[in-house]
């Protein structure tokens, strides 16, 4: 996010495939065996999230979700239907994936900072990842 599709830096290339717990639904496929498999999207979720949830799902049934750096778009999120995503889904989102969150990201190295969009390490200041979940759970329980 926020990288040149150029940009090489101590962390390898943004040019190389990577696994991650989840992609965007921007520019997602996935076999419709696969799909059919986990129950597709989660409809219950409104806007937000269910790209995340379907992810984990696949996830959790042994596949792997794979970025590649071929796939080339331009994502103005938020553009045709706003920026707001409601409260609700964020909430659903924290009930189901809070004990995934916690456990932390197998992908996502933990010498690393979770503030930063950009691989760096920690900066003094930085909140544990437990803080930053606790802060997004007291900002949408009262919304």
């Amino acid at each position: 996010r926020y990288v040149d599709e150029t940009h090489t830096d101590i962390f390898g290339s943004v040019d190389w495939y990577r696994n991650y717990l989840a992609v965007t639904g921007a520019c997602m496929m996935m076999r419709r065996e696969v799909f059919d498999r986990v129950g597709g999207f989660d409809e219950a979720y409104e806007v937000a999230f269910s790209d995340v949830e379907i992810c984990l799902r696949i996830v959790g049934d042994g596949y792997r979700i794979v970025y590649t750096p071929f796939a080339r778009l331009r994502h103005h999120e938020g553009a045709t239907r706003g920026q707001y995503n409601p409260p609700r889904d964020t909430r659903r989102a924290l009930r189901q994936m809070r004990a995934l969150v916690e456990a932390g990201d197998p992908y996502f190295n933990p010498n690393l900072s979770c503030e930063s969009a950009a691989p760096a390490l920690p900066h003094w200041g930085d909140r544990p990842r437990n803080k930053l979940l606790q802060r997004l759970v007291n900002r949408t329980s009262t919304s």
